[in-house]
């Protein structure tokens, strides 16, 4: 959270009874729409990994 609070995408607040909380900033909105819009032109597949052994010991 520090390195959010020091980058300005979040801010550290003091409510009642010095309470502290955490507000997104408008940066930081703009940085998640970012992101958002990246998702969906980029659509990443999840997608099954296939696992190959390292030595053929059939292979002559």
């Amino acid at each position: 959270i520090n390195y959010l609070v020091k980058q300005g995408l979040v801010e550290e607040r003091f409510v009642e009874e010095g309470k502290r909380v955490y507000a997104v900033t408008r940066r930081g909105l703009d940085v998640v729409r970012a992101f958002k819009e990246v998702k969906q032109a980029l659509p990443i597949a999840e997608k099954e990994v296939v696992r190959r052994p390292l030595f053929f010991t059939d292979v002559l």
